[in-house]
């Protein structure tokens, strides 16, 4: 193959989950002293140890993270499903923490296997199924919270046609549904740009690589990745979650409950003529029963404005919670995704090398997010692990 025509001859080689660029635990490193000399006195490229420790250290942590957090996630909710029916909010949870899972072992996993070995072992058959999963997994998760944040907002700004087109579980299912699909569009590019060959400028070794016919094909891909798995649902859910923000703050009581009239109309107020201070006393009884109702309207808005103050405050905690912790871990990635493929010849640093292990990141936080905001399942965890 012409080595003109790899795209990544000139990069180095990239933890990444998103294997858009090649999947070698660390960046080789252009010092002499981590050049390892072969039998017949030549020179292979090695890997900076104490980099690729600190890459391992970091995918195992962010493997039991997902993986515990995911778990006790779909524990609380089979438990909480015997005493409560499917609701869409559960079923988005349901799925989110089983696309979570998937990312785990298909993408978390693979890549922490891959950096202990250094070089990918497998065959071209393997490589292509691996390279596929690892991004199949990583969209699914995204446009499944993406699914949830459109499907609340229905909900909450369209009251009307969610009640009449959008009822029950079928549209939810749908969304999620599509999100398998699409997902699995979007990925299918995986499959046929990396193979198992030899690594560029080192004959003899193998490993998974890709390759771009156009000299500006690893541009065009990572944008389109990073637009796709990012930007795109980082919009479609920020103003999902924002409309929602304003449909809340502006929340008012319905007239009815805001104005509740006693059924009674009130009485006329009866005087006695038997004495001045015994009419006074049939007055004030009067009034004191009439007024009665208005009183228990107003203890009882009071209440019902209490509990929607609290009910807003926490919708906003929960939707800027969302939108921050998907933008905070899928910006660093993104990022240097993009900064590497236009700026090729620059090795990357630790500090970018790290980052590029941080796309599977929000399949962490999204089970912590959940359950933090969920006092009902919380206290099924509290049950059932008797805290």
């Amino acid at each position: 193959m012409d080595p003109d025509r790899v795209a990544s001859v000139t990069i180095p080689d990239f933890p990444t989950s998103v294997m858009i660029t090649p999947t070698s635990p660390q960046p080789m490193e252009a010092d002499t002293s981590e050049l390892i000399a072969d039998s017949d006195g030549g020179a292979t490229s090695g890997r900076n140890e104490s980099l690729a420790k600190i890459e391992i250290t970091v995918l195992s942590v962010i493997l039991v993270i997902a993986i515990v957090g995911n778990s006790l996630m779909l524990i609380a909710l089979r438990r909480q499903l015997n005493f409560r029916p499917m609701s869409r909010m559960y079923f988005f949870m349901l799925n989110l923490s089983i696309a979570d899972l998937f990312v785990a072992f298909g993408n978390i996993l693979p890549q922490l296997a891959w950096d202990i070995t250094f070089r990918f072992q497998g065959n071209d058959l393997l490589c292509r199924i691996v390279k596929f999963l690892q991004v199949f997994v990583l969209y699914v998760s995204t446009y499944i919270l993406t699914s949830m944040a459109i499907d609340r907002y229905l909900v909450v700004c369209h009251h009307t046609f969610s009640r009449n087109y959008y009822s029950g579980l079928k549209g939810p299912r749908i969304l999620v549904a599509a999100s398998y699909i699409f997902s699995f569009l979007l990925a299918t590019p995986q499959v046929f740009i990396f193979s198992y060959m030899d690594v560029p400028n080192n004959p003899g070794i193998r490993d998974c690589w890709v390759t771009f016919i156009e000299p500006w094909g690893q541009k065009a891909y990572v944008t389109f990745f990073v637009v796709c798995a990012f930007i795109f649902p980082l919009m479609v859910i920020g103003v999902s979650y924002g409309a929602i923000c304003c449909k809340v703050i502006r929340f008012r009581l319905p007239k009815e409950a805001r104005v509740q009239k006693p059924q009674n109309k009130r009485r006329k107020t009866k005087y006695s003529f038997s004495s001045s201070s015994a009419g006074t006393r049939d007055e004030q009884e009067t009034e004191s029963v009439d007024e009665a109702p208005l009183r228990k309207a107003s203890e009882e808005r009071g209440a019902l404005r209490r509990q929607i103050s609290q009910a807003k405050m926490k919708t906003l905690k929960l939707t800027l919670t969302v939108v921050i912790c998907f933008f905070v871990c899928w910006a660093p990635f993104s990022i240097t995704q993009l900064v590497i493929a236009y700026n090729p010849a620059k090795n990357a640093g630790p500090l970018q090398v790290i980052f590029l292990l941080l796309a599977s990141l929000n399949s962490c936080t999204n089970p912590w997010i959940y359950l933090a905001f969920s006092e009902s399942l919380c206290n099924q965890l509290r049950v059932r692990f008797s805290v």
